[in-house]
């Protein structure tokens, strides 16, 4: 639900006016429904124990952090497209801000 979303980022520390929209589908038409800057794409799928492991010894500089707690990968999906944005500056103080410097 985009509005739920939304105030979830708002809670956490995201200023407007970055929120959430659904993506109905990729091809031209229905790509221009979507409000635009896009700044993330989420999509979610389920990954398996032979989902291949992050490379031992790989860098990167974009932020990751695991889900340990089940039904959270909305959430998890979300500090991610947050945290590894370089135009979202979130707000000093907030509960992401201190997520993220705590991660």
């Amino acid at each position: 639900n985009p509005e739920v979303l939304t105030r979830f980022l708002r809670k956490g520390g995201v200023p407007s006016p970055y929120g959430i929209a659904d993506v109905l589908g990729l091809d031209d038409e229905l790509l221009g429904m979507v409000p635009q800057p896009v700044e993330a794409l989420v999509v979610l799928f389920p990954t398996t124990a032979s989902f291949p492991p992050k490379e031992p010894g790989a860098s990167s500089t974009a932020y990751f952090t695991e889900q340990h707690i089940g039904d959270a990968c909305g959430a998890i999906a979300l500090l991610h497209c947050v945290f590894n944005s370089s135009d979202v500056d979130l707000v000093p103080g907030s509960p992401f801000e201190k997520f993220y410097e705590a991660t």
